[in-house]
């Protein structure tokens, strides 16, 4: 994860499909693989973009893991002094290479299967309290996200065709 693959590589691929989320994958292998300075690089860069909302949390074995609004992330990096940032900074990237999401502010595991009704999903999502929901399939690979717009709009387009 650099600075330099993020401005040649990332970025531009990332505008050009308006990619909305950044996928970090569980690295047992590297307990060091994320850093401070490029996370919060990453994050500066791409929330800049206004369709980029998230971090996707996924295991060694792309399963869906849980998500967080990168912005609110990046908050966690950005306090008014500089050393209590660096101090809470260094201790949400030592939970990320830990792998322990459940110790991060801000990190949901809920998600919905990509087969559930519209109905389904905004029940979960009100009693989750969440407007936003991450989409799974029956393997717990990540397919995207959606949202009571979205799944409203669908609803509404579904009654419409019925009554013509």
């Amino acid at each position: 994860m650099s600075l330099s693959g993020l401005r040649d590589n990332i970025l531009p691929e990332i505008a050009e499909k308006q990619q909305s989320t950044l996928e970090l994958h569980k690295t047992p292998s590297d307990p060091h693989y994320y850093t401070y300075e490029a996370l919060k690089g990453y994050l500066k860069e791409l929330t800049k973009f206004d369709f980029f909302k998230y971090v996707l949390f996924v295991d060694e074995n792309d399963v869906f893991n849980g998500y967080m609004y990168a912005r609110s992330l990046l908050a966690q990096f950005s306090d008014e002094e500089e050393e209590i940032k660096d101090i809470k900074g260094k201790e949400v990237i030592k939970d990320i290479n830990k792998w322990n999401l459940n110790k991060i502010k801000g990190v949901k595991n809920n998600y919905i299967k990509n087969y559930q009704s519209n109905r389904e999903t905004l029940r979960i999502m009100e009693r989750a309290e969440i407007t936003d929901i991450a989409v799974v399939d029956k393997n717990m690979k990540f397919k995207g996200f959606t949202n009571r717009e979205i799944i409203t709009s669908k609803i509404v387009n579904n009654l419409m065709n019925k009554a013509e």
